[in-house]
C-alpha cells in the first residue's frame, strides 16, 4: 500500500480481502440468548497493513444492497466487498446512502454524488478518478453527512462558533430543516428522515425539530462517536471501546471493538473497526 494508505493495485487488495480473520479480530459478541446473529463481512487487516495506511477521517456506510463502503483522507472511497477502490478528484467531508448504490458526498458547502465511473479515466494506480456533481447547497461550507434512510440524509454543519444539525430530504425542492443547534460538537446523527437522533459528549438525543426541546433519551459514561437507526431494527450507539443498542431508555452492550463506525440498514447492523478493519454485520433483533 502507499503511504496514504490506499490499495497500489487491484491485486493488493484482493489479497487483502483473502487475508483471512487474524488473531486479533476486533469484535467479541457478548454471549446472550437473545444476542443476535452475527456475520464477518470482511476479516481483520494484517496491522502492518493498518500501520502503514494511516488512514485519516474515515466514513463509513453501506449502500442498498448491503454492501460496505469506505471514505478515508476525504479522496479516498473504497468497496471492499467488490474489490473496487476509487479517487476523488475533489475533498469530501462525508458520505451517506439513501437505499441506492452510489454514495452522496458532501464537498465545499453542497450535497452531491460521483459521475458513472465507465466515463472516467485512472491514475498512476490504476484507481478511477471520480468527480463531483453538486446537487443542492448545504448550510455551511464544511458539513459532515450521516445516513437518514431512504428519504434524507443528515449534515453537522460549523457556522458562526455553533454546531448545528440539518436533515437534508431528497429532492432539492424539499426544504432543509434545522434539528439542533450546540455550542458542543455534534459527534453522531442517525434516524429515517422522520425519527431523528444525535449525540452530544455522552448524550443521546431524541429530536422533534422546530420549537419543541429535544428528548434526552440517555448519558454514557464515555463520548458516543456513532449512531445508527433502522425502523426494523433500532437505534444503535458506539463508544471508543464497544457498540450497543438502546432500548426503553437503557443501553446493552452487543460488542467490544475499537473504535467502531456503525450503519443500520435492512433490519441489520453494520459495524466497521478503525483498529483493524474488520467488518461485521449483526441481524435478528
Amino acid at each position: 500500500m502507499t503511504a496514504r494508505g490506499s490499495f497500489s493495485s487491484r491485486a493488493a487488495l484482493r489479497a487483502y480481502l483473502r487475508a483471512g480473520v487474524t488473531a486479533a479480530t476486533f469484535l467479541s459478541v457478548h454471549a446472550r440468548a437473545s444476542a443476535p446473529s452475527v456475520e464477518l463481512v470482511m476479516p481483520a487487516a494484517p496491522a502492518a497493513t493498518i500501520k502503514s495506511a494511516r488512514w485519516k477521517d474515515v466514513r463509513f456506510s453501506v449502500d442498498g444492497r448491503g454492501r460496505p463502503w469506505l471514505l478515508h483522507d476525504k479522496t479516498g472511497l473504497l468497496c471492499p466487498v467488490e474489490g473496487a477502490e476509487f479517487r476523488l478528484v475533489f475533498e469530501s467531508d462525508g458520505m451517506a446512502f439513501t437505499g441506492g448504490v452510489s454514495p452522496l458526498l458532501s464537498s465545499d458547502g453542497y450535497l452531491g454524488s460521483i459521475s458513472a465511473s465507465y466515463m472516467l479515466q485512472t491514475d498512476d494506480s490504476g484507481r478511477t478518478r471520480l468527480p463531483f456533481r453538486p446537487a443542492r447547497a448545504l448550510p455551511a461550507a464544511a458539513c459532515r453527512l450521516h445516513d437518514g434512510g431512504t428519504d434524507a440524509v443528515y449534515a453537522v454543519c460549523a457556522a458562526k462558533g455553533a454546531h448545528e444539525l440539518y436533515v437534508v430530504p431528497r429532492g432539492s425542492g424539499k426544504p432543509i430543516t434545522r434539528l439542533l443547534s450546540s455550542p458542543e460538537p455534534i459527534a453522531a446523527a442517525a434516524g429515517d428522515g422522520t425519527s431523528h437522533y444525535a449525540a452530544v459528549g455522552g448524550l443521546v438525543l431524541k429530536l422533534a425539530g422546530g420549537a419543541k426541546e429535544p428528548e434526552a433519551l440517555l448519558k454514557l459514561d464515555s463520548p458516543v462517536r456513532a449512531l445508527a437507526f433502522d425502523p426494523a431494527a433500532g437505534l444503535f450507539y458506539a463508544t471508543a471501546g464497544e457498540a450497543g443498542r438502546i432500548a426503553g431508555g437503557e443501553a446493552t452492550v452487543l460488542l467490544k471493538a475499537d473504535r467502531p463506525l456503525l450503519r443500520a440498514h435492512g433490519g441489520a447492523l453494520y459495524a466497521f473497526s478503525e483498529g483493524d478493519w474488520s467488518i461485521l454485520k449483526l441481524s435478528g433483533f
